[in-house]
């Protein structure tokens, strides 16, 4: 959690027995953060013809698939050190930085203020998301959080996963 994490979350609509994919599907998905220190930083099917927005926190499907990005707002994993750096960075409301005059850069900050969000320096909650589509049951997902670097850094998960096989096609 040093407020720079995100995952990709996948939602497939399934037929009736919940075990195959409803490719000629193309319901709309609407995901939302239940608890925990998260957003939905966007969504996308991969319908190369899609002009629609990928800011949205709901997609339609395309082959029966929706994809979501959701961007973690805590930073309870950082030192102290950087967790102060960080909050002297800040832009406050009126587009201005920690210590910064406003100057040109403010047009920018202002442009975008109602999309930013103020990260959390102690919020260690696991993410839970929710996944939405008229007549289907809503389904949740947990996102397992930490804020430990030693466990749970990226070196750390790949030196866990270190030289055991991988099955690609989860057989």
């Amino acid at each position: 959690m040093d407020g720079q994490d995100a995952a990709l979350v996948r939602a497939t609509v399934l037929d009736a027995s919940g075990r195959n994919t409803l490719h000629f599907s193309s319901h709309n998905v609407t995901f939302r953060i239940v608890s925990g220190p998260g957003m939905i930083q966007g969504t996308a099917n991969g319908d190369p013809k899609s002009y629609r927005s990928h800011t949205s926190t709901s997609h339609t499907a395309y082959h029966g698939l929706v994809r979501a990005v959701v961007r973690v707002t805590s930073a309870a994993g950082l030192s102290a050190n950087e967790k102060q750096l960080l909050t002297s960075m800040e832009v406050d409301d009126n587009g201005g930085g920690g210590g910064g005059d406003g100057g040109s850069d403010g047009d920018d900050y202002r442009s975008c203020a109602s999309t930013r969000t103020t990260l959390s320096y102690d919020d260690e909650r696991d993410v839970v998301i929710e996944a939405a589509s008229p007549g289907f049951a809503p389904v949740r997902l947990y996102i397992p959080t930490s804020t430990s670097r030693e466990e749970a850094s990226v070196l750390a998960v790949a030196a866990k996963g270190a030289g055991r096989p991988v099955d690609f096609f989860a057989r």
